[in-house]
């Protein structure tokens, strides 16, 4: 028999209710009026997270380019919203820190990037609580059931990833957010239908649902209770 079973986590916001849900819901009222043409107030900056090992595989690059051709897209329509892409996590080959050190030089790059470098605790906590969308167009090979996805659901982050391996079966089915490859124009136009689409409430309940640690263990129990009920009737 074959089970799958969903990685789990303890919840690293159980405070969300009370800490995070009124920054989510007001900071989409805003967004949701600027696409509407009903914002009237001054630009917001929409603030974006790429929080994994900062490969091309993993998607940093896409994220960058994707991140600038949709901060053009909102320049021409003159809807005032920016963006800002937070970076964290580490840089494993020489080439590809060269490679970003290089994009960094380009200024309209960076005004939009920011590079946080590895972070834990309290300061990937409040990346998480500050973001409004998590990207992660990842083509990993050994993708599975990434945690930083689960992090994000956690916090109530809507979230931006690859049709890729497992990772739309961590999403609720027909989940808007899953595009099929990095390809940055792709990525770019759904970002913008996310931002304009979703609070993040959504992604919460999906991980209290089926994340937490209670139901990991829960299902994990389960599943070896049918495996070892096959084998006493076969046996």
């Amino acid at each position: 028999n074959i089970h799958v079973v969903n990685n789990g986590i303890p919840d690293p916001c159980p405070d969300f209710a009370e800490t995070v849900l009124s920054r989510r819901q007001e900071r989409f009222a805003q967004r949701k009026g600027i696409f509407t043409g009903k914002y009237t107030g001054e630009p917001v900056t929409a603030n974006l997270l790429f929080l994994a090992h900062c490969t091309r595989e993993k998607g940093v690059f896409a994220a960058i380019e994707a991140v600038r051709q949709a901060a053009h897209e909102l320049a021409v329509r003159g809807l005032p919203l920016k963006l800002k892409l937070t970076i964290a996590g580490n840089f494993i080959t020489d080439e590809e820190s060269t490679e970003f050190d290089r994009l960094q030089q380009n200024p309209e790059i960076a005004a939009l990037v920011h590079y946080a470098g590895f972070v834990s605790g309290e300061q990937k906590e409040r990346l998480y609580c500050e973001a409004d969308l998590f990207l992660f167009p990842t083509r990993y090979l050994g993708e599975n059931q990434p945690v930083n996805l689960i992090e994000a659901m956690a916090f109530g982050l809507p979230i931006i990833t690859t049709r890729w391996r497992s990772l739309p079966e961590m999403l609720p089915p027909d989940y808007p957010g899953l595009v099929a490859d990095q390809n940055p124009a792709v990525l770019a136009a759904v970002l913008l239908k996310i931002l304009a689409e979703r609070s993040g409430e959504q992604a919460r309940g999906h991980f209290i649902a089926g994340f937490t640690l209670e139901n990991h263990l829960a299902a994990l129990a389960a599943a070896l209770r049918n495996g070892l009920g096959s084998l006493e009737r076969e046996g």
